[in-house]
């Protein structure tokens, strides 16, 4: 029983290297090269090769903030 908590825990601490904060919130907090970032990686685990982000950078973005 003790091995299948610490695997469950050892798995847990893995996945949870692989998240990324949502671009949302990245951008939200004023991080858009940090929401770039990460959706290249969710559309590189996704599998989508044609993917252009780099015009997002000159587009204004509007926040929660904003309204």
């Amino acid at each position: 029983m003790i091995w299948i908590a610490f695997s469950i825990n050892i798995l847990t601490a893995v996945l949870g290297l692989l998240l990324v904060e949502s671009p949302a919130y990245l951008l939200q907090k004023g991080d858009k090269d940090g929401a770039i970032k990460a959706l290249k990686y969710v559309a590189k685990i996704n599998g989508v090769s044609n993917y252009e982000v780099e015009d997002l950078k000159e587009e204004k973005f509007e926040t929660s903030e904003n309204n």
